[in-house]
């Protein structure tokens, strides 16, 4: 690595450090900046709907904010309602609570006991030494009896963190207010301090950001309302007390990935068990929480969200750990959405790609380059696995084009390089040939692949197909072959052992009406100008050059591609497949004008 690009790269690891612990010592003024950037995410689609009903911005404004204060509010004083309800039941669950635990530490206590008084009494046999020691004193116990603090100071020790909550609260509202009141200043502001003149991919960043994070926290608040309305009528039926509240703890909990959920569903449980005679109201408590998980994990939430918020679950679980080591619980929560913006940011700006090639849920590596990895793992499977998810919503020609011809060139030119053996790249050939005829058993097969208007097109034109010289041309014309075969063409494929001068003198013999040319880059153009130049002393033959994949448009490309009035060069099976019907029209108008 030289210099330069190693002293950028610690400059960089420098000022994500910098950034971290600024993050962390700033966190008393970040985290209401980042609840109010939240909050107005949320609020910021109704205060745009009040305001297109001609209402002034301040009073939308307002009027939301007094929304979600009301709704914040009416849940608390339900919440703090039945949460005293239930601590004046407690006391009456108290025996049947002994007598649980007392069931429990007879069923799994006393082997436990057992178990841990012979690994400690093989353990003291272990140690103990050989000959006899004289006995000393044992040891007393020092206990530190701390002084008894004050009414005051428990008193302060209580509202220190509810004042601190509060004033968080208090900021993080303030501080939305002033979004939703300015939005279009702030926008501008923001696109002059980052955008660096280039405002149009800023404002594209910015509306992206917006747009899934709002998207992303309304369903889920639609999500957990739903699931938590569900999770307290189960609750109600199994007879645990208090349903409602621990329905809108489960709705409010699930906000935070991954740990919320199992903590609001302990509770409830832990309750069905210690007021319950019998093991029947834990166990269907239990399976009321399961079902309503799934049925949201795995109905609800992929059929509302669709992509979602376009990060990996993997990078959900990192960004979760990391917030919430860096923010605690609060950055639990705020983790998913800050992690969207990062991958927003990744995408837009080049120096920040790494971010969303890391937290992106799309693929790391296109499609060619996956199948070529599975192909050079040895893993059909995987291998199929790829094409089938591209076969989806595409017809086969395409993912042909798309995917298999430049899988094939990428083993090609690792062939040609040295970095490939043959042996390897012929089972990658092999391989390829069978996901090929898989392709054709699938529901888009490859005869099927011809469209409507397609099939027949080709009825009694005579092709010749020519590999140019590799097994590569060979497998691609083989490709082309059955594409022409299910239009109704002649096919004539010309073994890789014939040599020019015999291709010659057959089409002397038995003359064709047209010659494709197979060749998958990275290919010899020379050779194919040659092939070229000696087919078209032919009179009257019309000649398709197939370069599979490369870009013919590409600069210093035109200048080296065979040309000529009867000569054709496309890249893709489908654009031969069109050559060659417009070619078969001018085979027939021919043909009629001699008879």
């Amino acid at each position: 690595m030289d210099p330069a690009r190693k002293s950028s790269r610690l400059l960089a690891i420098l000022a994500t450090l910098v950034v971290v612990a600024t993050m962390y010592f700033a966190r008393g003024v970040l985290i209401p900046f980042a609840l109010a950037v939240l909050v107005s995410f949320v609020l910021g689609p109704l205060v745009t709907l009040l305001h297109g009903w001609r209402i002034p911005r301040p009073l939308a404004v307002v009027m939301s904010v007094l929304v979600l204060l009301g709704i914040a509010g009416g849940a608390s004083w339900v919440v703090v309602g039945q949460a005293r309800d239930l601590t004046a039941k407690l006391p009456e669950y108290r025996e049947n609570t002994r007598h649980k635990t007392g069931a429990l530490r007879e069923l799994f206590g006393k082997p436990i006991e057992l178990a841990a008084t012979t690994v400690k009494d093989m353990g003291s046999e272990l140690t103990a030494p050989t000959e006899p020691m004289k006995r000393t004193a044992e040891p007393q116990l020092v206990r530190v009896a701390e002084p008894s603090s004050g009414t005051f100071q428990s008193l302060r020790d209580f509202l220190d963190p509810v004042m601190g909550m509060l004033t968080t609260a208090v900021m993080a509202l303030l501080f939305a207010v002033v979004m939703l009141l300015r939005p279009e200043d702030l926008r501008d502001r923001f696109i002059r301090l980052v955008g660096n003149g280039q405002i149009y991919v800023t404002t594209q960043a910015i509306d992206d950001a917006s747009r899934r994070v709002s998207r992303y926290l309304i369903r889920q608040v639609l999500v957990n309302g739903v699931l938590g309305i569900a999770f307290g009528l189960g609750l109600m039926w199994v007879g645990v007390p208090d349903a409602l509240l621990w329905g809108f703890m489960f709705a409010l909990l699930r906000f935070i990935p991954y740990v919320g959920v199992w903590i609001a569903a302990l509770l409830p449980i832990f309750l069905a068990f210690i007021i319950s005679d019998g093991w029947t109201e834990p166990l269907e408590a239990v399976g009321v929480f399961i079902l309503v998980e799934l049925v949201g994990s795995f109905v609800i939430e992929p059929w509302l969200y669709g992509q979602g918020t376009g990060i990996s679950p993997l990078a959900i679980l990192l960004s979760a750990l990391f917030w919430s080591w860096l923010w605690g619980p609060i950055g639990l929560v705020l983790s998913t959405p800050i992690t969207v913006c990062l991958v927003v940011m990744g995408k837009y700006v080049p120096q920040l790609y790494f971010l969303s090639l890391l937290f992106s849920d799309s693929p790391a590596l296109p499609a060619p380059a996956r199948l070529y990895q599975r192909l050079l793992a040895q893993d059909q499977d995987e291998a199929w696995a790829v094409v089938k998810e591209e076969v989806q919503g595409k017809s086969g020609r395409a993912v042909i084009d798309s995917t298999v011809l430049p899988t094939l060139s990428m083993a090609e030119h690792d062939l040609q390089q040295g970095t490939l053996d043959p042996d390897s790249a012929a089972q990658i050939r092999e391989n390829i040939q069978i996901l090929l005829d898989e392709i054709a058993e699938a529901d888009v097969h490859l005869p099927a692949m011809v469209g409507a208007e397609e099939v027949g097109s080709l009825v009694d034109l005579r092709v010749l197909c020519l590999p140019s010289r590799s097994d590569s041309d060979a497998l691609a014309a083989g490709m082309l072959e059955r594409e022409l075969i299910g239009a109704g063409a002649r096919v004539e494929m010309v073994p890789l052992a014939e040599l020019m001068g015999e291709t010659l003198k057959k089409l002397t013999q038995h003359p064709v009406d047209m010659v494709v040319i197979s060749a998958v880059p990275p290919t010899r153009l020379m050779h194919v100008r040659y092939i070229c130049k000696r087919l078209s002393k032919q009179q009257g033959l019309a000649i398709i050059v197939g370069l599979w994949t490369l870009d013919i448009d590409a600069p210093g490309v035109a200048d080296r591609l065979p040309s000529g009035p009867n000569i054709h060069v496309v890249a893709t099976i489908q654009q031969a497949v069109a050559v060659a019907r417009q070619l078969a029209r001018s085979v027939r108008i021919l043909r009629s004008a001699a008879s």
